[in-house]
């Protein structure tokens, strides 16, 4: 390893990878002996809950950050601007493009079926959080999804045991208003 590449920044490397160089990283569809199991999905979902709001390699755009940091210093809640996924579940009044963007990123990565490998189950997860926050706190839908497809998703949400309480209290909170 020559020491260019010993300074290069993970964060950074990952943020200008393409799609296909993200879908290699993450191994989707493959089994190898290094794949992720079920006993890593409390530790995967913690990790997306904490990750910056970075979309791959299509990042959350300066316009929509300096417009929500205006927003933010005008409320009384100035510490309220989304910088994780976990920000955007504690926000009472997440940004609508955000949401539609997390959505749109995780539909493409959640597979379509009941088995899917544990990252795709993330993925899942993580999109029905993005469209039941839309429903439930901005009474916005971004989905064509009826309500009674949201309450199916939040009880499966709810079905899964590596789903931490604070998530597991937002889609019960849901399910009784999908309901």
């Amino acid at each position: 390893m020559n020491k260019s590449e010993a300074n290069v920044n993970s964060s950074e490397a990952l943020a200008r990878s393409d799609a296909s160089q993200l879908l290699k990283l993450m191994s989707v569809g493959e089994t190898t002996s290094g794949a992720l199991r079920t006993e890593d999905l409390p530790a995967m979902l913690r990790h997306q809950l904490l990750a910056p709001l970075e979309f791959g390699p299509r990042k959350v755009p300066a316009s929509l950050i300096e417009a929500r940091k205006r927003s933010v210093k005008s409320s009384p809640r100035a510490e309220g601007s989304a910088r994780t996924f976990k920000d955007l579940l504690d926000d009472p009044q997440p940004p609508l493009e955000l949401l539609k963007m997390a959505k749109d990123y995780f539909k493409d990565r959640a597979g379509g079926s009941d088995e899917r490998q544990p990252e795709q189950a993330v993925a899942y997860l993580m999109y029905q959080l993005a469209i039941t926050l839309a429903r439930v706190r901005l009474e916005n839908p971004i989905t064509r999804l009826a309500d009674s497809d949201l309450l199916k998703g939040a009880q499966w949400v709810l079905a899964q045991e590596w789903v931490e309480e604070k998530t597991r209290t937002f889609f019960a909170e849901a399910s009784r208003r999908l309901a």
